[in-house]
């Protein structure tokens, strides 16, 4: 399948508009293996876009590759018209990028209060958790709490806390419902659809399709680590979903 001209969020008549992020031909991996190869993406300011596929398409891989943390073998990233292919993950917050990876990253020794403190960025132009604390209200009676000592959930609030405290402009988000209770998962979706409606871009990659696909309305499909669709979740062909995810041939 060939991706269309436009990029989610990006609108077709909209070509002198800069995108928030511009992924351009991105080819990356581990050592000698490649996982991405010449992916795509274009996402503007306040774009909400779900990167879906089976395990081990790249999706993990992209969202390292577009926060620093893992360096492109080839292609460009640009963040605001500024060219971040080779920054390093700290120079790419500085530029408004928030990134919430898998496995609840929060400092299990500290507690709550010194975690929210860590991710407020020098550059913060309020310093306050107010925003952090509105979304999760159940830390606020814990901030004295090791981190270590919070449930599953508790911490996956405390790690999405942090696209609060910081201000991004854009929030990378892996798996933030991995092994929570559905209650918990609606809690985390609604804080992320809060952060949508204030203007924020989102990156989601999420192992519930149908959630992914009511907070996303565009898609980015993976299938070994190449882009097989990219476009309005709206016209997301449901065979070629459950192709991607079962592992089946794909046709245009």
């Amino acid at each position: 399948m060939t991706q269309p001209q436009e990029g989610p969020g990006h609108a077709a008549g909209m070509a002198d508009t800069r995108p928030l992020l511009s992924a351009r031909g991105i080819t990356a991996g581990y050592g000698r293996t490649t996982v991405l190869r010449d992916v795509s993406l274009s996402l503007d300011a306040g774009a909400t876009v779900a990167v879906l596929g089976a395990n081990g398409a790249g999706k993990t891989t992209l969202l390292r590759t577009l926060s620093g943390a893992l360096r492109a073998a080839s292609g460009t990233i640009e963040l605001d018209g500024v060219d971040v292919t080779a920054a390093a993950p700290h120079r790419r917050a500085r530029a408004g990028l928030c990134s919430i990876p898998d496995g609840r990253g929060v400092f299990r020794n500290l507690d709550v209060r010194d975690n929210l403190r860590l991710a407020v960025p020098p550059w913060s132009p309020s310093g306050s958790w107010d925003a952090a604390l509105a979304a999760f209200p159940d830390l606020r009676g814990r901030l004295d709490q090791r981190a270590g000592s919070l449930s599953g959930g508790q911490q996956q609030m405390l790690a999405l806390a942090r696209a609060f405290v910081a201000e991004p402009k854009l929030v990378l988000v892996d798996e933030v419902s991995m092994g929570l209770a559905p209650r918990l998962v609606d809690e985390l979706f609604e804080a992320l659809a809060s952060l949508a409606a204030a203007g924020c871009a989102l990156v989601i990659v999420e192992q519930f399709v149908q959630r992914a696909l009511a907070l996303a309305p565009h898609v980015l499909l993976l299938d070994h680590g190449e882009v097989v669709y990219s476009g309005s979740a709206s016209d997301v062909d449901e065979q070629q979903l459950l192709g991607a995810y079962l592992g089946a041939e794909l046709t245009a």
